[in-house]
């Protein structure tokens, strides 16, 4: 074992950085100066945030300090040419990840024994063993800038040769690198086992933190998904969430993959105009980019954190639970028996109203790990399946199309939601409208209106002239009438008062 650490390893080492430098040309150096703000990006989330991510990572699974430093150490490392791989891969920019790998390669030198000494010093305090920063930078000097170097100088000599030699030296390296891993992985064997209980699930979060770290929408699902757990005590609605978002990120894949993949699908027109949007709507898009992603972090404890800090947020007090809400809890969930708060304030007194034996805020930050990792598995599934559907073998989907049309058919539909609510709602309320403008305005309302307009109008009115005859007996013969019908009326009403 010390042979593999002190002469295997670091001749590994050296002979994969070579290998690199090999592959390297003073080009990929000068892309850094053409595209500045990308080659910014990429180092930025390389050397600060994936350490930072991981920093967060190790202290929310408690890993021991000896475990924590090699984390950080491992996150400090730089990419080197498996990055490279999988952006070609992926289909990414390789020239950016080229050049990438050469500029943070040769800054490990100064950023991995500064992430070491802080990283010890943090996790080990006074236990941690003396580090000499000074030659640890020498030695990461020798084992990646002077073979890089030597690759360059390989390369520039022998072109033509190096150029035949880098798939072979490139696969050597490879199963150089594996070899390394596996014999140090055996020769640990038994602290692996011991740990992987820690170890494992702490590695799958900080994957997962990795692509989902600060985004809101990733952070909102995962806290529904843990709160219905724990509110149901595994049920239906938290299977039917973990399902839901399983199929959310086939279909988000399988958008990706039809959009970006593939042979295209717009007319030669729509190509031909195709353009940048406007800055009106790319602004607006920045901003909320931003938001999206820095949100969720931001306002974790606000939404989703202890109750005292969601409490507080919203304006309302809190308070220690009662002896019998703590037992009660601690039967449901063992792990979530340290109930210190909760909310006091009765309805309308805050933003929002949490019942003090409601505890299912507290219960959901203990849920089992693989609970919390449900979301992340689902989503591997669903990407998995679109892949296979999408690029693996495209014609599938068109086969099972075919030999399951009914289902097909009920799915293109949208389960004929549409088709139900026009039948049950939208077609009754049409047919009680029609009635009532047929039958109700124009037979009845209008029907009225118009008879007594052309009917009772004008035979009152022809009944009028008759006494509009202009000779005074016929409005003598009026007066005399109404005089008579006002003294009958006053007669039988009692007379006047």
């Amino acid at each position: 074992m010390d042979v593999l650490i002190s002469v295997v390893l670091p001749l590994g080492l050296a002979f994969i950085m070579f290998t690199l430098g090999v592959g390297l040309t003073p080009a990929d150096f000068a892309r850094v100066g053409q595209r500045p703000l990308a080659f910014f990006i990429g180092a930025l989330n390389q050397s600060i945030l994936l350490p930072l991510v991981t920093f967060i990572c190790v202290l929310a699974f408690g890993i021991r300090a000896e475990m924590a430093v090699g984390f950080m150490i491992l996150a400090a490392c730089p990419g080197g040419v498996t990055s490279n791989v999988i952006s070609k891969l992926a289909k990414g920019d390789v020239a950016l990840s080229v050049s990438l790998t050469a500029v943070i390669s040769l800054a490990s030198v100064v950023t991995v024994p500064l992430i070491l000494g802080l990283s010890m010093g943090y996790f080990m305090g006074d236990a941690a063993p003396a580090i000499d920063i000074t030659k640890t930078a020498v030695t990461m000097f020798v084992l990646t800038v002077v073979p890089v170097t030597l690759g360059l100088g390989a390369r520039a000599m022998a072109p033509a040769a190096m150029t035949r030699a880098e798939p072979k030296l490139s696969a050597v390296a490879t199963i150089l690198f594996a070899v390394i891993v596996l014999a140090a992985l055996a020769a640990n064997w038994a602290l692996f086992v011991e740990n992987i209980v820690v170890i494992g699930p702490a590695l799958l979060v900080l994957l997962a933190a990795l692509t989902t770290i600060g985004f809101a929408g990733f952070l909102s699902k995962d806290a529904v998904i843990e709160s219905a757990y724990a509110g149901t005590n595994g049920g239906f609605a938290f299977w039917a969430l973990v399902i839901a978002a399983l199929f959310t990120s086939f279909y988000s894949w399988r958008l990706i993959f039809m959009t970006f993949y593939g042979k295209p699908r717009g007319d030669k027109h729509t190509h031909e105009h195709a353009h940048e949007s406007p800055m009106t709507m790319l602004v607006p898009l920045g901003v909320l980019a931003v938001g999206s992603v820095f949100a969720g972090m931001i306002w974790y404890s606000s939404f989703f954190g202890k109750p005292n800090e969601v409490v507080k947020y919203f304006g309302g007090t809190y308070g220690e639970p009662s002896a019998e809400l703590v037992e009660a809890v601690k039967e449901r969930s063992p792990k979530a028996s340290e109930l210190h708060y909760v909310m006091e304030s009765a309805p309308g007194e805050a933003a929002i109203y949490m019942a003090p034996e409601n505890t299912v805020l507290h219960e959901a930050h203990y849920v089992p790990t693989w609970v919390k990792l449900s979301p992340f598995i689902a989503m591997l599934i669903g990407f998995g399946t679109a892949f296979w559907f999408y690029i693996v073998n495209p014609g599938l989907p068109k086969r099972l199309a075919e030999q399951q049309r009914p289902l097909y058919l009920f799915l293109l539909n949208k389960w004929y939601f549409d088709e139900a609510y026009d039948f049950l709602f939208v077609q009754p309320a049409k047919a009680i409208g029609r009635f009532l403008w047929k039958r109700g305005d124009e037979g009845t309302i209008d029907g009225t209106i118009n008879g007594v307009s052309m009917g009772v109008i004008p035979f009152f009115t022809r009944l009028a002239g008759r006494f509009q005859s202009g000779y005074i007996f016929s409005y003598a013969f009026a007066m005399v009438i109404g005089l008579a019908l006002l003294i009958t009326w006053m007669t039988i009403g009692g007379g006047a008062h």
